[in-house]
């Protein structure tokens, strides 16, 4: 019976841990995708950026803002910002910008079109639909797929609480349950740790704009990290500081004092 129940509990761990994994990428997909992230990544990447938003919005984006750099820098003598529409994107220039020349002023005009695909509603029956057609380049840093990547967090979040109960039955000593739990928590997320130097290996623009779903994956490792090591503390407590009893005892006593107390008021 020990031997099925070990069996069962090994196979559930594995399951945990893939649960995990699952869960810290999407948790990273859904915390890092955000306007501000991906305007960081369009001024780190202007070259690839701006390519990709020509050929998205149907724009030659240089083309627009050189023929408007006469009328910014007139503007600009006298006002803090420049706002103009370009194919019904809303590009806000600051002054300040454009005196740093053509070249900001494209790269500011960038990330605000960037910004303005982030809100577009995309009609696609799934998610993998529209994240593998090549016509939506931007859908994967888009609002749309953000609240995806989040739906599916959630459906690994409640596979792991259901896995984390299946384990508490089988393991009957509850101090291992508690380190086996920290284990398997802080193990999935080392992977996000150092991905984001991965990214910094290859000398390719794209590539590091793609690194962008991965800007907040630092955050879940020590999210995950901290929490991994409480559950070993908890578990390392029951273990060898017999702490259960303690906080047992102390219960009962606590009890006690109440029943005893109850009773003196009574007589």
């Amino acid at each position: 019976m020990g031997f099925i129940r070990g069996g069962l509990a090994l196979i559930v761990g594995i399951l945990l841990f893939i649960s995990f994994l699952v869960g810290n990428s999407f948790l990273t997909f859904n915390l890092s995708i955000n306007p501000d992230n991906i305007k960081e990544g369009v001024s780190s990447n202007i070259d690839v950026i701006v390519d990709s938003v020509e050929k998205e919005a149907n724009i030659n984006l240089t083309k627009e803002i050189e023929d408007k750099i006469p009328a910014i820098e007139s503007y600009c003598e006298n006002n803090a910002e420049f706002v103009f529409s370009l194919e019904g994107y809303t590009i806000d220039i600051p002054c300040e910008v454009a005196e740093e020349g053509s070249n900001a002023i494209v790269a500011e005009s960038a990330g605000d079109v960037v910004e303005g695909v982030y809100y577009t509603e995309y009609n696609c029956d799934s998610f993998w639909k529209c994240a593998l057609n090549p016509k939506n380049p931007f859908y994967l840093f888009s609002e749309q797929a953000k609240q995806s990547w989040k739906n599916v967090f959630y459906y690994s979040l409640l596979i792991s609480l259901v896995l984390i109960a299946v384990m508490f039955v089988l393991i009957e000593n509850k101090s291992s349950f508690f380190i086996t739990l920290g284990f398997l928590l802080i193990v999935s997320s080392l992977p996000f740790l150092k991905i984001g130097s991965f990214f910094n290996v290859f000398d390719n623009s794209l590539v590091n704009f793609v690194s962008v779903l991965f800007s907040k994956a630092s955050l879940v490792f020590w999210i995950d990290f901290v929490t991994g090591l409480v559950l070993i503390a908890i578990g390392v407590g029951l273990k060898f500081f017999n702490l259960g009893m303690f906080f047992m005892n102390m219960f009962d006593r606590n009890n006690e004092k109440i029943v005893k107390k109850n009773f003196r008021k009574r007589n």
